[in-house]
């Protein structure tokens, strides 16, 4: 793949890095992958999909894409982390936003990723230009548990930062109650500014949009890379679109399994 039109770019020693970590090898890794396969035969209870509508070819999905940037930065950071960066595009038009749509963005990313990145953890800048209270009062705690639900229980990856950057001042307000309420050691992963400043300080400028300083790509144009790859992927998501759950096969869920402040909160300490 040409390198312009790269939006995965993954160092060549990610994987054997990464599998160091956890005591593997790549003979293990494959003979791993085998027997999962062999077991998820047999779980046709086991969903592929999250909700309904979230195919890039759907009207909300579209929709909420000219209305917010959601795009990975290309190049990992030195410990093998991927970047995203959220900002948004129309600022009158903010408050329309459904927050789950946003979900059902990043989830077609990662459909994605499953084939051309190798994950190790993941690192979201959110820039608030341009928010409204409209939207901020969408994000319920019902929305924050399903945010959990999917990098837990879906992704399966650590989130190893938060930069929360061009803060408004009820923003703040909140964040310092947030601080009141959990460990050091995980707030020390939620960074925030009241400009771009701090990414200069956490990211070396070949990992930073032009928009920010840096000398990769502009938003706008991994914007445009994005949808290049859903394009390319669109077999794949039009064949999630026909997959079905047979409910009857699930089991119950177990009462300590309700997800709750302190699921929230280990994401950030894992």
């Amino acid at each position: 793949m040409p390198k312009d039109t790269e939006l995965f770019s993954v160092q060549s020693n990610a994987l054997s890095s990464i599998l160091k970590v956890y005591d593997k090898t790549e003979e293990s890794l494959a003979e791993d992958v085998l027997n999962l396969k062999d077991w998820m035969k047999g779980q046709h209870h086991l969903p592929e999909i999250l909700t309904e509508n979230m195919n890039p070819r759907c009207s909300n999905i579209k929709e909420v894409d000219k209305l917010i940037y959601h795009v990975p930065l290309p190049k990992m950071t030195k410990d093998m982390y991927r970047v995203f960066l959220q900002k948004y595009r129309i600022k009158d038009k903010v408050g329309q936003i459904d927050p789950y749509d946003l979900l059902k963005m990043a989830y077609n990313l990662h459909e994605i990723r499953l084939k051309e990145d190798v994950m190790c953890g993941d690192v979201i800048i959110f820039d608030l230009k341009g928010t409204s209270m409209r939207l901020l009062s969408k994000l319920t705690p019902a929305f924050l548990v399903t945010f959990i639900t999917l990098y837990k229980k879906i992704f399966s990856l650590p989130l190893k930062g938060l930069y929360i950057i061009n803060i408004v001042p009820y923003v703040s307000t909140l964040l310092s109650v947030f601080k009141t309420l959990v460990k050091p050691k995980l707030f020390a992963r939620v960074h925030v500014c009241n400009d771009a400043n701090i990414l200069k300080e956490h990211f070396p400028l070949e990992m930073l949009p032009r928009d920010y300083g840096g000398t990769e790509k502009s938003i706008e144009e991994l914007h445009e890379l994005c949808h290049l790859k859903y394009q390319e992927y669109q077999d794949r998501f039009d064949l999630l679109d026909k997959l079905r759950v047979d409910e009857s096969l699930r089991p119950a869920i177990l009462e300590n399994e309700n997800t709750n402040f302190w699921d929230i909160m280990a994401i950030l300490e894992s």
